[in-house]
């Protein structure tokens, strides 16, 4: 796309959405589910120095699939099944 196509853009506008009150509830009722899932999140930091990013090279992956991997390996030790995988991505609340 160029310069003068981007120009001839109109600007965002912000979206106004009409919901029922089904609707409404059902959203609140998620927030709330999504909101206690955060707050029992547990987090661990741990610092890793045995092997780098040439060690990743080697196995010929991308160190977000290696990572995801290792996250994969982890499941299975721990609970002796293989996990669901899919594409991560990142959630955040959106405020106006």
């Amino acid at each position: 796309v160029s310069a003068k196509e981007l120009a001839k853009l109109r600007s965002p506008t912000c979206l106004h959405w009409k919901f029922d009150n089904i609707t409404r509830t059902a959203i609140s009722d998620a927030l709330v589910r999504a909101r206690k899932d955060i707050d029992a999140l547990q987090l661990s930091i741990v610092c890793h120095d045995a092997f780098g990013k040439g060690r990743i090279k080697k196995c010929r992956v991308s160190p977000d699939g290696f990572v995801q991997m290792a996250f994969q390996l982890a499941f299975y030790r721990r609970h002796n099944y293989c996990p669901l995988t899919y594409e991560s991505s990142m959630t955040r609340l959106y405020k106006n």
